[in-house]
């Protein structure tokens, strides 16, 4: 499989008369960094706070009272990262199984007040307008285009070496580990196979928070913190197998492997409509820097 940077993959920037389009060096490794997430992060940053400036000015400050502090980019798990495909080390393994902690997220904000949602829909559509009359269709169509990017991840287990999950198999079957169907897991081979009773995410009253139905009324709920999953004793110990069978058989560098490439094959594969938005974003987000600093 690539490494490192791949040869330039032509994606068309516009010009005048005959230019050339032209040609960006790819990271064969993350070949998905042609997508511009931090700048769309940015946009998206820039709308809402505007928005919620403009719903503070019509007398209601809820959003910009919970809106995050900072811009964040929504295409992180475009990223190619080996804990995508399990734990990465015994001692990850054994704490965390094949479960993720997660960070805090802002407060939500719900509304029974129509006359916020009308200013809402008109705070919106103003901030985007600052922005640029196409803001939002290109938003939209980067959203689309990025969604067909992921489909790639249905297709990374079909491009691993053919012998892996029967190499995996056999090697979990060597620790005590079966599964009833042993076709089906050799067509998809997932831990969640062998039967075994996974944890769960900390429990915290924030996340069941349900809003009182109060007419007239907008309601902000809590920040929800960070939580930490706890897996279950057969859980870690199947991670810890499962971590083993992986070192023995290299199917986590086979699947990063697989993933690259088809990263890179699908970066090919919508060149077009990456060099008609990537130059479309660059200058909403020149705008939204413009107006985050103005």
């Amino acid at each position: 499989m690539a490494v490192g940077v791949a040869a330039g993959i032509v994606v068309g920037l516009g010009g005048c008369g005959g230019d050339k389009p032209a040609t960006i060096p790819v990271n064969a490794q993350q070949p998905f960094d042609i997508v511009l997430g931090d700048k769309v992060g940015l946009i998206d940053y820039a709308v809402q706070r505007m928005r919620d400036t403009c719903m503070q000015a019509a007398g209601y400050p809820q959003n910009l009272q919970a809106i995050p502090d900072r811009p964040s980019n929504p295409y992180q798990s475009l990223t190619i990262k080996a804990q995508d495909f399990g734990p990465v080390t015994e001692d990850e393994a054994r704490r965390l199984g094949f479960g993720h902690d997660t960070q805090g997220e802002p407060p939500r904000v719900v509304s029974f007040d129509p006359n916020y949602d009308l200013n809402l829909d008109r705070c919106k559509k103003s901030a985007e307008e600052k922005l640029g009359t196409d803001a939002r269709e290109t938003r939209q169509s980067y959203n689309g285009l990025v969604n067909d990017l992921l489909a790639y991840r249905r297709e990374v287990t079909d491009n691993v070496p053919a012998d892996l999950p029967e190499k995996t198999l056999r090697c979990m079957e060597s620790k005590g580990y079966t599964v009833a169907d042993r076709a089906e897991f050799l067509k998809k081979p997932q831990p969640q196979r062998f039967g075994v009773k996974f944890g769960v995410l900390d429990s915290v009253p924030e996340v069941t928070w349900t809003p009182p139905q109060v007419p007239g009324t907008v309601q902000v709920g809590p920040a929800i913190p960070a939580r930490k999953y706890r897996p279950t004793a057969e859980e870690s110990a199947l991670a810890v197998a499962w971590f083993r069978c992986g070192e023995e058989t290299g199917r986590i560098k086979h699947m990063v492997a697989a993933a690259s490439a088809l990263q890179l094959r699908y970066v090919e594969k919508y060149q077009d409509r990456l060099g008609e938005l990537n130059p479309k974003i660059e200058a909403l987000a020149r705008n939204a820097a413009a107006l985050a600093t103005g």
